[in-house]
């Protein structure tokens, strides 16, 4: 493997670790937080969706896609354009649930925003200044939730590119 491929699939591997904590913080510790002060006042629990799914299945499918791609002996697939195709799916789909929160997040901050009955400012969905304590911390992982997947997403995009165009994944004289 090329040595600029092969660190740029360290770099991968450690924006892919970094986003499955924070997926991993996300529906560990703010789900978790969130369902005990539901239950507590009487409401629904968080329920789980396609896009919770599609986000932690793409995270860790990713992240072990790159830690086999380091240390692993041999190719999973020899052709390279079925490795983009494979490794193009999990990243567009983390890309696209990513830009998608965004959108709801925008969509959100307009309604409050055209209903607020006073004038005390505008509402800023991603922002965490004004909050205090526990709530400055579970802002700024659901910040983290909706922006470090879009990172990994683009870094992952960026790679299967760089690959394909770059030159074969292993030199044709190198053995296993």
């Amino acid at each position: 493997m090329a040595p600029a491929i092969f660190g740029l699939r360290l770099w991968l591997t450690f924006v892919c670790l970094v986003n499955l904590v924070t997926i991993g913080t996300f529906y560990g510790w703010y789900v978790g937080l969130v369902n005990e002060q539901q239950s507590s006042i009487g409401h629904p629990r968080y329920v789980y969706e396609w896009d919770n799914y599609g986000m932690i299945i793409s995270s860790v499918l990713i992240f072990i896609a790159y830690l086999y791609s380091i240390w692993g002996k041999k190719t999973l697939t020899s052709n390279k354009y079925a490795r983009a195709v494979l490794m193009l799916i999990p990243g567009l789909i983390l890309l696209g649930i990513s830009l998608h929160q965004v959108r709801l997040q925008i969509k959100k901050a307009k309604f409050v925003n055209d209903h607020r009955v006073t004038d005390e400012g505008n509402f800023n969905p991603f922002s965490c200044a004004g909050y205090g304590g526990d709530l400055t911390e579970m802002c700024v992982v659901i910040q983290c939730y909706i922006f470090v997947p879009i990172i990994t997403g683009f870094f992952v995009i960026i790679e299967v590119f760089v690959t394909l165009f770059r030159g074969p994944l292993h030199p044709a004289k190198n053995e296993y």
